[in-house]
């Protein structure tokens, strides 16, 4: 260092044990090495006079995501040599300090220094030295923002699938999902999306649901656009770290009148809010009607109540008659005929109460295909529409595994939608009272089948997305097309248990919405005999004496299907794991899991009688659409071969895992489900096929090889 610029350092360190409202301002590229070759510090008393002909630039701009200071950006102005920044406490720059800095062709710097929830106000200004002249322009027009201290670190997930939305007229409501690890989250606003954030809330509790919402009645509306960003904050041994900010949201005001859904279907005698968004809510004192009352009749608000069947439009008008817009309601939609006749590969034996497989491939040998999540969403549905047919066709999604399904002697999956054409689909509506909502045709239905698809687990938290009738609808499209189901119910004397004879070998299959994890809170709203006869939560009880019942149905090996666990996360939970080990002591054989989107490890759980009972805590989505997260896509089919033993007792004699990824392009399809080992799909030229590959051992764990035929 030289003589001159350790002179300054010792200035700089005097001022600042002098001044204790001073702050620092400097480049965040390297804070130490800068100070060292900061320019003296000089305050308002010794202010040198301004040259108004000189350009004066502007900050453009401060941020919040350092966590270190306050950022601030400008843009570079002319030929200027350097700039200077100049801070202060609410407008007032007098005692404060400026740092000149060297380099401002970056256009940023940091504010370092600064003290936790206080607002401070930052200005700047060109400087030109010319020999040993030296010019400045005048200050630009000054920016607030108020310093929120926190460590930021880059290993916190951020929050995603940031919405806002339209919340009556009466605010805009936030909402986003949660990451796998967080104890709560802060949210922000400005007004020029660049500058000015000021903090909502630091301390947003994540609560159980996976999307959090925050209702902000407090903005400004005579200004548009209005800017959010929100981040997670995690505490862990006392420490609070934030995720860094990943996106900006941005919400307008609307000149254009708008009506959603613009396509509904519900029964006759029910009821659907229509919202109408105007400016920066609902609009108000519209003018309503329906063009056919024999269909549906539609109130002052906006609710429509189906009358008979059929479908007719629903209008809405700005009171001066300047806008209308209009949707589509289908009351009392019919069932879609299926594609074809399936031949049925099981029949049910009404006198043992167990379903048997007509044909045996191999006495006493069974050969078993579980997966996960069987989901049928908006993207999904909007991409199998034939505009031609006007139909929905999802066949050939499942071209790439047709042949690896229908190898098996016996194939199961867990639906994770309701399949009711009375109800709005979820390409009609993908969200009601702030949560999503998941339905689907049944031509769906008609794509499992096809597929190889034998058993449906149906136990899961969109059971009660639309009602008791939908949950019914859902049973009874399953049944119409065929297919052994267990979870779901319509009268408290259907059997609750599935017993399955595959080549000599009975089975027992159970399906519950386990570990607390509710239905979507919908199920709150119906009667109570309704959820206990309907729906299928998990508990002991509740378990013990369904493995009794299939025991007495001659049950060799039970198969229990949980949808558990929580969302978005790779890492079982100890509730995931008490439920498990009760699992295995109450005589579980096999425990496989659904529900939190990601594949999850792979673990062997010694019961009380000293068993091993293999535990996928699990196996991932098998069919979506959702791409939020990496491996959100990724998926397992768990295969297991049965043999009965020399001693007659079946035994699981190999056990071994073909992993699976959905694409989206690529492939002929927009939505592919496609066996991830070279040997199943050798043909195929699969984008990141050795990276998937790795993250899926990964996340199953050691505990389990993968399959090779």
């Amino acid at each position: 260092m030289t003589r001159n610029h350790l002179r300054y350092a010792l200035l700089f360190a005097g001022v600042l044990l002098l001044m204790g409202c001073g702050r620092i301002i400097s480049q965040a590229r390297d804070q130490a090495a800068e100070l060292s070759e900061a320019k003296q510090p000089i305050t308002e008393e010794i202010e040198l006079e301004t040259d108004p002909s000189l350009p004066v630039p502007e900050l453009t701009g401060t941020g919040i995501d350092t966590g270190r200071g306050v950022d601030l950006y400008w843009t570079p102005v002319g030929d200027a040599d350097t700039y200077e920044i100049q801070a202060g406490k609410g407008g007032e720059f007098n005692e404060t300090l400026i740092i000149s800095l060297d380099d401002g062709e970056s256009g940023h710097c940091l504010a370092a220094g600064l003290e936790d929830g206080e607002e401070y106000a930052f200005r700047i200004r060109t400087r030109y030295v010319n020999g040993g002249e030296v010019r400045r322009s005048e200050w630009s027009s000054p920016v607030t923002q108020t310093f929120y201290e926190a460590r930021v670190d880059e290993d916190v997930a951020a929050p995603f699938d940031i919405t806002c939305l339209m919340d009556q007229g009466e605010g805009l409501l936030i909402q986003w999902k949660k990451p796998e690890y967080c104890t709560g989250f802060e949210l922000f606003r400005s007004y020029t999306g660049n500058s000015s954030w000021v903090r909502l809330s630091g301390d947003i509790e994540p609560g159980k649901p996976s999307r959090v919402s925050y209702d902000d009645r407090e903005f400004d509306a005579s200004v548009s656009p209005v800017y959010y960003m929100v981040r997670t904050v995690l505490e862990e041994n006392g420490v609070r770290k934030v995720s860094p900010f990943e996106e900006i949201i941005t919400a307008k005001f609307q000149e254009e009148l708008t009506l959603s859904p613009s396509r509904a279907a519900f029964p006759s005698g029910e009821t659907l809010q229509m919202t109408a968004l105007y400016g920066w809510g609902r609009g108000k004192d519209l003018v309503w009607s329906v063009r056919n009352e024999k269909v549906a009749s539609v109130d002052r608000d906006g609710l429509v109540t189906g009358v008979g069947k059929g479908a007719t439009r629903i209008t809405a008008a700005l009171p001066d008659g300047s806008q209308q817009v209009y949707s589509t309601v289908i009351i009392d939609r019919k069932d879609p005929k299926p594609l074809r006749e399936y031949k049925e590969p099981f029949e049910y034996v009404g006198k043992e109460g167990v379903y048997r497989k007509k044909t045996e491939s191999e006495k006493n040998r069974a050969v078993l295909l579980i997966t996960g999540d069987l989901m049928s969403m908006k993207a999904q549905m909007n991409a199998a529409w034939n505009e031609k047919d006007q139909s929905y066709v999802f066949n050939d999604s499942f071209r790439y595994v047709k042949d690896l399904i229908r190898s098996a002697d016996l194939s199961a999956g867990n639906l994770e939608t309701l399949v009711s054409p009375r109800w709005s689909y979820c390409s009609e509506i993908s969200y009601q009272d702030g949560r999503p909502v998941c339905n689907t045709t049944p031509r769906y239905l008609d794509a499992l089948k096809d597929t190889g698809f034998d058993v449906l687990t149906m136990s899961n938290n969109h059971n009660a997305d639309w009602g008791t009738g939908a949950a019914m609808d859902t049973v009874r499209n399953a049944a119409r097309y065929g297919f052994m189901h267990t979870g779901l119910y319509t009268s408290p004397s259907e059997d609750r248990t599935l017993a399955v004879d595959v080549n000599g070998i009975r089975i027992g299959f159970l399906a519950y919405d386990g570990g607390g994890l509710g239905f979507n809170h919908k199920e709150e709203t119906w009667d109570p005999e309704d959820v206990d006869t309907i729906l299928n939560a998990y508990s002991a009880e509740r378990a013990e004496r369904d493995i009794k019942a299939l025991k007495e149905k001659g049950a060799e090996y039970i198969i229990v299907c949980m949808h558990w666990g929580t969302i978005n996360n790779t890492e079982y939970n100890e509730a995931q794991e008490k439920t498990a080990r009760e699992l295995a002591d109450l005589g579980a054989d096999y425990i496989a899991g659904s529900h939190p989107h990601l594949i999850q490890k792979y673990v062997e759980i010694t019961s009380s009688d000293g068993r091993k009972v293999p535990c996928i805590y699990c196996m991932g989505n098998f069919m979506t659409s959702l791409s939020s997260l990496e491996g959100q896509r990724d998926s397992v089919l768990m295969r297991l071969v049965l043999k009965r033993d020399d001693k007659g007792k079946v035994v699981l004699s190999d056990h071994t895992y073909i992993p699976c990824h959905i694409y989206s392009q690529g492939l002929g399809v927009p939505y592919a489900v496609v066996p991830m080992t070279r040997e199943l799909s050798p043909d195929l030229n699969l984008t990141s096929r050795d990276r998937i590959l790795e993250r899926i051992g990964e996340s199953i764990g050691s505990g389990i090889s993968p399959y090779r035929p």
